[in-house]
């Protein structure tokens, strides 16, 4: 490379050269030394001989010039940039792949380059324009550093492969660290589910106490509604009220009256039985003859199915599906149980030297559950049955209990829940005693649905009673919730989904399976039974029917 010292001594010399020179040159001279300068021959391809070339002026050749310096000066400009991307684009792989260190030698030569880049930016049109006259005499050191450059740039793409291969093998390696810390955050998730579970034990119980806080209890007014309300009868010595999955159900002496929620009568059928009886399942009423030999099988719009049959009947119950199941008694067995069909056909029997006390028919009407009992000794002792209609062999056969079992029930856990005279029971799906509860007093009235069951008695205290609650997914081998209730004698109660509702002397209320009082409300003492149906109360008296709304 020629210094810009050096073409500044040239360039003194040249000024001085032209001081020393006296007078000037003339037009001929002029001319004589354009043309001499100008007068380059050239062989004519056709013809072989040499002719000049055309005269050029001197404008001409400065404006030549100026364009080849500008050329000159674009080309290097180029040349230097695409060095500098080039050198940036090997420094960032080295970085990024952290595998190859600059040597000693790459060092200055990187200084050199980014010197040329400063320096040369501020003076390289000042040093190219007067290099250029002299760039075709190179010197022999600058050929060696074009040809070092060549070779270096030779060099590149060995390197950039080496880079490239490096930076696959860091992107395999990156995922593998990805892969072994998924892995190990599953592994982590996997074992603290374990854990939990195994301890569930210990923080179910603190969660379920959490869960089951207190509500705020609802106090309803206990304002009777007007409109058809009261409803109004005569005094009978048989009144029944039951519920309806659309309306309520009366039954006195002569009639069965069918009301919808708004206290309008739908249907008044007439009936002949000395000792009526009756039994609901969603919109279907069975209305038996206790000790007679007939049954009947009613809805709103009027009778479905009536049956005489030839022993007396015991007891009958009715199924979702309008399967009816009778207990009978023969001389051969105390007590025989006939299951017929919706349209009165017989498709089931199943006999026992035992007197059967209860039914309960399973959610399909498939099969049902009974209970059995007999007397030793003075003591009564019961059995619990479960059997399928498809099937004469018993499905389960419990082991015998030291009480009179007067309901069972399946739950939804396939356990049993027994309500005795003198103790609670729930049983496994094998009749074995998984829970025994002993009443604190006598007991008052009863309720279960496959997911709580409820026994109320009367307190120790005047006007006080207890409650006690069982849940179905309960473990313990004592009842779920014990509350001692400040409204008087427990009279009914009823449960439906997991809410009991129980009527006292002065107030009826609503539980949860907790034993967190929902709602209250104060009624009438002369109350004698009651139905609780859509967020409403429809109280049954001595001459009438009334409706509160009791929001829980």
């Amino acid at each position: 490379m020629i210094k810009i010292k050096d073409l500044n001594k040239v360039n003194d010399k040249r000024s001085k050269g032209r001081r020393r020179k006296k007078n000037p040159p003339t037009k001929e001279e002029k001319t004589i030394r354009i043309t001499k300068q100008t007068d380059i021959v050239q062989r004519d391809e056709f013809h072989g001989a040499e002719e000049p070339m055309p005269n050029v002026t001197l404008r001409e050749i400065k404006r030549q010039k100026k364009a080849a310096q500008k050329a000159a000066e674009r080309e290097q400009e180029e040349q230097l940039r695409r060095e500098a991307e080039e050198a940036e684009e090997s420094r960032s792989r080295i970085e990024l792949t952290n595998t190859e260190d600059k040597t000693e030698e790459e060092q200055p030569e990187k200084l050199d380059e980014s010197k040329i880049t400063v320096s040369g930016g501020e003076k390289k049109e000042q040093a190219l324009e007067k290099s250029e006259e002299k760039s075709e005499h190179k010197s022999r050191k600058e050929k060696k550093a074009e040809k070092a450059e060549k070779a270096e740039k030779s060099e590149k793409p060995v390197e950039e492969i080496s880079n490239v291969t490096d930076i696959r093998a860091a992107r395999k390696k990156e995922k593998k660290k990805k892969l072994y810390k998924k892995i190990a955050a599953i592994a982590v998730v996997v074992a603290f589910g374990v854990g939990v579970y195994a301890s569930r034990e210990v923080w179910v119980p603190k969660l379920e106490g959490i869960l089951d806080r207190p509500h705020a209890t609802i106090v309803n007014d206990g304002k009777k509604e007007s409109g058809n309300f009261p409803l109004t009868f005569d005094e009978s010595s048989v009144n029944v009220i039951k519920q309806l999955s659309d309306g309520i159900v009366r039954v006195d002496d002569r009639n069965i009256t069918f009301y919808d929620e708004s206290g309008n009568k739908i249907s008044d059928n007439s009936h002949n039985f000395a000792n009526p009886v009756v039994r609901t399942s969603g919109k279907r009423v069975l209305v038996y003859d206790n000790g007679g030999n007939s049954f009947r099988v009613l809805n709103k719009k009027g009778e479905l199915l009536s049956k005489d049959i030839d022993q007396s009947i015991l007891l009958a119950e009715i199924a979702p599906d309008s399967t009816v199941a009778v207990v009978t008694q023969t001389e051969k067995y105390a007590a025989v149980l006939t299951v017929y069909d919706s349209s009165g056909a017989e498709i089931y029997q199943w006999s026992s030297s035992r007197r059967i006390l209860d039914i309960s028919f399973d959610k399909d009407g498939s099969g049902c559950c009974i209970s059995t009992f007999s007397s030793s000794s003075g003591a009564l002792r019961s059995v619990i049955y479960h059997v399928t209609f498809d099937s004469t062999e018993e499905k389960m056969k419990s082991e015998q209990l030291e009480t009179l079992a007067v309901a069972v029930q399946r739950n939804d856990n396939g356990d049993y829940w027994v309500v005795g005279d003198t103790s609670f029971y729930k049983l496994d799906s094998n009749g074995k005693i998984l829970l025994q509860y002993e009443y604190p007093d006598e007991l008052s009235d009863f309720a279960m649905t496959d997911t709580t069951a409820a026994v109320a008695f009367e307190g120790i205290q005047r006007k006080t009673g207890t409650l006690a609650v069982f849940r179905s997914d309960s473990d313990g081998d004592k009842p779920d919730s014990v509350v001692y209730t400040q409204s008087g004698k427990p009279k009914k109660m009823t449960a439906e989904n997991k809410k009991i509702i129980l009527l006292s002397e002065d107030n009826i209320e609503a539980y949860d399976s907790a034993g967190n009082l929902l709602a209250t409300a104060a009624v009438s003492s002369e109350y004698l039974d009651f139905v609780y149906l859509n967020d409403s109360v429809y109280f049954l008296g001595l001459r009438e029917i009334n409706k509160i709304a009791f929001e829980t």
